[in-house]
């Protein structure tokens, strides 16, 4: 009998929304059985799974696929925690292929969340041995040149001569770099994807269901709406009405208690109603019940300290910079002497909002932005006592009580908004205060909505 089957990877801080995964899973794979691989990224994964029992899951670890392609324990030593999940994309999928020989597996993201079965998506496929989604990004927020036109979010492999093939050509990519550095246009595992339509020509399956791969960026095109158990999204242009398959629920983050930030994009309210409102309470009812039953169970508001803040760039040096206080001006310098002039204002109730005025070097900021930023919070925000590791406490700790560190840039480098996590640089501003209220900027003519959910 076909079984279809499915592998994903993560750590403690998407541990709920692992299980959320599988629940979908049960739910909606009633033409075929599924089998589901989950490559643990660490200890609380590996034990949660193993502890359940579930004939449906296997569970496996980064020292299991050490010691079968030994290359991988060099790159965990070497990359940093973001970038190493994404090396193991390809790697988890070769390790399934080499130790349990499913006929094809399926990639998916652990943050997507199924609406009908998936295999409805995978008997698109024809003679093609791999089968790859599209970002589909709404025009207002088209990311493609820095993202990639395709998303590794959900990703069909044969396990034939074809499919492992250009698995082996994407694996060795990312074993190259899965770093994200868009003035070399990498963008981690994901950009590697962008010529495959033409490099495997005819090996490779562009999906077409239009209810594939609906995300932040992309569901401002749709209307969505319910009849029972189905979801609908519904083309605000052509009208054409198709069943919601999976949504993706990318940078979805708990705030506090029964407090929820959706994402940096516009939310349409029946959105929010119908998709994050429900999801999030599943979230909910997972972490609450699995908190009672394991004391050890971190919930997403426990390990936000993993996810949200920029521990990955904490140990990069590639710049010094120089404060001037009286004009409101900070420098950064790189080994080669290049440098940038930064002008700045700090504002807001508890001067934790950072305004950028003006740039001297928009080529540096490009390069360096991610440093830029945290060590501009470091060094505007944070007191010389205090060293970076209790400046990452002090930031989580004002995340929970619904206090949030923004910094914007002005209209004229708006371009460069977007190019940093959300959570620091942003075309789109919302400062969340400490009684959970919102202060909202109007920039390129944008208004900012509310993307905040209260669960009671």
């Amino acid at each position: 009998m076909k079984v279809n089957s499915f592998v994903t990877l993560y750590d403690k801080g998407y541990l709920s929304r692992g299980i959320a995964l599988y629940q979908s899973l049960c739910k909606w794979c009633k033409r075929y059985d599924f089998k589901l691989y989950i490559l643990a990224m660490d200890d609380s994964v590996k034990d949660y799974w193993r502890n359940c029992k579930t004939e449906s899951v296997t569970v496996f670890t980064v020292d299991d696929i050490c010691r079968l392609f030994p290359v991988v324990d060099q790159l965990r030593r070497n990359r940093k925690h973001n970038e190493f999940c994404w090396t193991c994309s390809s790697f988890a999928i070769k390790y399934v292929f080499r130790v349990y020989s499913p006929v094809s597996l399926t990639y998916i993201d652990s943050d997507v969340y199924f609406y009908e079965d998936p295999d409805v998506l995978l008997e698109e496929i024809e003679n093609e041995s791999v089968m790859i989604t599209a970002h589909n990004y709404t025009s207002r927020y088209d990311q493609t040149y820095l993202n990639g036109k395709f998303c590794v979010q959900f990703m069909f492999f044969r396990n034939n001569d074809d499919g492992r093939e250009i698995l082996e050509w994407w694996n060795e990519k990312c074993i190259e770099n899965c770093t994200i550095d868009y003035e070399k246009g990498l963008c981690g595992d994901q950009k590697y994807l962008d010529d495959w339509e033409h490099r495997y020509s005819g090996k490779v399956h562009v999906c077409r269901n239009p209810g594939c791969g609906i995300a932040p960026w992309n569901l401002q095109q749709f209307q969505v709406s319910e009849i029972g158990d189905d979801v609908y999204i519904t083309d605000c242009v052509s009208k054409v009405k198709s069943k919601l398959v999976f949504f993706h629920f990318h940078s979805l983050s708990k705030i506090g208690l029964g407090k929820w930030f959706l994402s940096n994009y516009d939310t349409r309210e029946d959105f929010k109603e119908i998709i994050y409102d429900k999801y999030i309470r599943t979230i909910e009812e997972i972490e609450g019940r699995e908190k009672e039953a394991c004391s050890d169970f971190v919930s997403l508001e426990e390990s936000l300290l993993f996810r949200i803040f920029p521990l990955p760039y904490i140990s990069q040096r590639y710049l010094s910079y120089m404060v001037i206080e009286k004009d409101n001006m900070i420098t950064f310098t790189n080994d080669e002497g290049c440098r940038c002039d930064i002008s700045y204002i700090i504002e807001g109730d508890s001067s934790h909002y950072i305004k950028i005025l003006s740039l001297s070097n928009k080529e540096f900021f490009y390069k360096y932005y991610n440093e830029i930023i945290w060590r501009m919070e470091l060094a505007l925000i944070y007191t010389k006592c205090k060293d970076e590791n209790e400046a990452v406490v002090d930031i989580y700790q004002r995340f929970i009580k619904g206090e949030k560190i923004m910094i914007e840039c002005m209209d004229s480098i708006i371009e460069f908004s977007n190019l940093c996590y959300p959570y620091f640089v942003k075309k789109k501003i919302l400062i969340i205060d400490k009684n959970g209220n919102s202060r909202k900027f109007e920039l390129s003519g944008e208004r900012v909505e509310n993307n905040i959910i209260n669960i009671k």
